[in-house]
């Protein structure tokens, strides 16, 4: 059975990216609303069905999207969880209660949703096909309206001001910590990316805006004001070492802040286990995943495991891989503080030509350059946790959340979620 739903899912997935248009629009622009607003009209606009939070940041809103999530589950509601990219599934990035969206349950939406999105192409020709990740958002949208959810609480792809999600009439709008990332695309300086990232702020809202620098606040505090929005600052916590606990401590906030009558005893959750973050998969040797894929996130991952009692003095095995056009000088940097003792560069399978990884010989050349000096390079992922393994040290497998999904099928095979995602809706 597992072997004909794992041919479904990838001919399901396979038809998505066929079907889907380029992220470009026609004017060079990679970032606009038109195409998503569109087929959200088509489909009779599902995102109005229930109530929604959106998160925006450069580091912790998934964790953060996860946490509130429990939380207000906890509290009674029917919650709808988005989140992305995925790590092994595309059911991953679409939950209820917890439970993925099943491959059937996606199968049925698509065969529904996939003439509008023709349509779409055909209505908009100076825009295009909706892209992947738009189609994705739409069938989540969707998908949370058919389940009957309360409220959905969404993760923002890529900035936030021109990002696909920012359709959601939110009534909370949380943005986390902000640092370089996508610079290309959100601006060079944590003042211009912080300018996108508020741009998911609405009239009549609630902001809750995470510890950033004063810089960062100004200019969201700013947006708020000037949009009629409501904020609220998450103080830093001076005895807080752990990001995790960060992230838990900004995803109460948030909850309280959508309902103020939430019981105490949901509000301290504890830390929810991510996938793919500070993940434990094997423990002898330890195996540890962690997609850390921007400077910030590194030096957040490294701090976790300088200020863990069962972590701090290990001798690490690195497996390393980065995505095209990441800094990965400044990651590698902000590893380097890590007891590495052998650090291993690896690729992960690019995707449908969505994504790239950069060359594990060019990456050789960039860890030299920042220190390292036991590195070998080999490009195969599986076959660098083979190698890892061997060494009998603790394995940390970092750089890139694609990078961490191809690995994690080792002790997750992509069958097995396939077919616990059927059984949680049987």
């Amino acid at each position: 059975m597992s072997s004909t739903l794992l041919d479904r899912y990838q001919n399901l997935v396979h038809d998505i990216y066929a079907t889907s248009g380029s992220k470009v629009f026609a004017d060079g622009t990679s970032l606009k609303l038109e195409r998503i607003q569109l087929l959200l009209e088509k489909l009779g606009h599902p995102e109005k069905n229930y109530r929604s939070i959106h998160v925006a940041g450069t580091s912790g809103k998934g964790s953060v999207v996860v946490g509130i999530g429990q939380m207000l589950k906890c509290a009674g509601y029917t919650v709808g969880v988005h989140t992305s990219p995925h790590l092994q599934i595309l059911n991953e990035r679409m939950k209820v209660n917890g439970a993925c969206i099943s491959t059937t349950q996606l199968e049925k939406l698509w065969l529904e949703v996939r003439p509008l999105v023709l349509e779409v192409g055909a209505e908009l020709p100076e825009f295009g096909t909706p892209s992947f990740f738009e189609i994705q958002v739409a069938l989540a949208l969707e998908w949370f309206s058919r389940q009957g959810v309360d409220v959905a609480v969404v993760e923002v792809g890529l900035g936030g001001r021109l990002d696909a999600t920012n359709v959601l009439p939110a009534e909370v709008a949380v943005i986390t910590r902000i640092g370089l990332d996508h610079t290309e695309v959100l601006g060079e300086t944590l003042e211009e990316i912080a300018l996108e990232k508020a741009g998911i702020i609405k009239a009549g809202q609630k902001v809750l805006i995470a510890p950033n620098q004063p810089s960062v606040v100004s200019v969201i505090t700013t947006k708020a004001r000037e949009v009629g929005a409501e904020y609220t600052l998450v103080q830093a916590e001076q005895n807080i070492t752990s990001f995790q606990n960060q992230n838990n401590t900004i995803a109460q906030a948030a909850a309280v802040l959508f309902d103020e009558s939430i019981p105490n005893s949901c509000r301290v959750q504890p830390p929810q286990v991510f996938p793919g973050r500070l993940e434990v998969v094997q423990e002898n040797p330890l195996v540890l995943l962690d997609g850390a894929h921007n400077p910030q996130k590194m030096a957040a991952l490294v701090s976790a495991l300088q200020h863990t009692k069962v972590h701090k003095n290990k001798e690490w095995t690195v497996i390393f891989a980065a995505k095209e056009k990441k800094d990965a000088t400044s990651i590698l940097e902000e590893l380097s503080p890590l007891n590495v003792e052998t650090l291993i560069l690896t690729e992960f399978l690019a995707g449908d030509n969505f994504f790239h990884p950069q060359p594990a010989e060019q990456l050789r050349n960039i860890a030299e350059t920042v220190g390292f000096t036991q590195i070998i390079v080999i490009p195969n992922a599986h076959q660098a946790v083979e190698k890892a393994l061997q060494y009998g040290k603790a394995v940390l497998v970092t750089g890139s959340l694609y990078l961490v999904g191809e690995v994690r099928s080792r002790w997750f095979p992509t069958q097995s979620l396939l077919l616990q995602a059927e059984q949680d809706w049987e």
